[in-house]
């Protein structure tokens, strides 16, 4: 009988809501951070990376409708009172892309394991997307270095051919006194 246990707990959030917020925080500072009392999850966001846009702070009011939802792709449209962070309560990975109003925007790591897009103040469309064609060079990479760490095991070089008048044998093509 397996017990699963959530790391932290928001009901009452949508599974997309914008912040205007971002407290900049380390990898081993976030997560005791986001389980303390300090942690205002419908205020703020958690980032590890400087954030060079500008937010309100506080509260961000504004609507989010979802236009297409599937695996690889996420389509909304959204409003905003202000510039603000709209947080996707869904796994941040790096080949996750998006665009906001056709402009390529950054995806960042959100509350440890979220995904975070900025959007401008008014209405704008929202496009996320996975693109495996990112990770084409990593892979391609990834499949040279075991190409050549197989062929290190796999191919060993060949030990030098013994030449006739090569070492143990005589200059008349027979075997030394010595190699006999």
């Amino acid at each position: 009988n397996q017990v699963y246990e959530a790391v932290y707990e928001i009901p009452t959030l949508p599974r997309a809501r914008f912040v205007g917020e971002a407290t900049i925080l380390s990898d081993e500072e976030t997560v005791p951070y986001i389980l303390s009392d300090r942690f205002r999850p419908a205020e703020e966001v958690i980032l590890v990376d400087e954030y060079p846009g500008g937010l309100p702070g506080g509260a961000v009011d504004g609507e989010i409708q979802w236009l297409e939802r599937s695996p690889n792709r996420s389509r909304l449209r959204v409003r905003s009172s202000g510039a603000a962070l709209m947080v996707l309560a869904e796994n941040w990975f790096p080949a996750w892309k998006a665009e906001v109003n056709g402009g390529e925007v950054p995806v960042l790591r959100a509350n440890h394991s979220l995904r975070a897009v900025p959007v401008p103040a008014g209405e704008s469309e929202v496009e996320v997307f996975f693109d495996a064609g990112s990770l084409t060079g990593s892979l391609l990479l990834t499949l040279a270095s075991l190409g050549l760490a197989l062929g290190v095991i796999f191919v060993r070089p060949r030990q030098a051919e013994v030449e006739p008048g090569g070492e143990g044998e005589s200059e008349e093509g027979g075997k030394s006194e010595a190699a006999a």
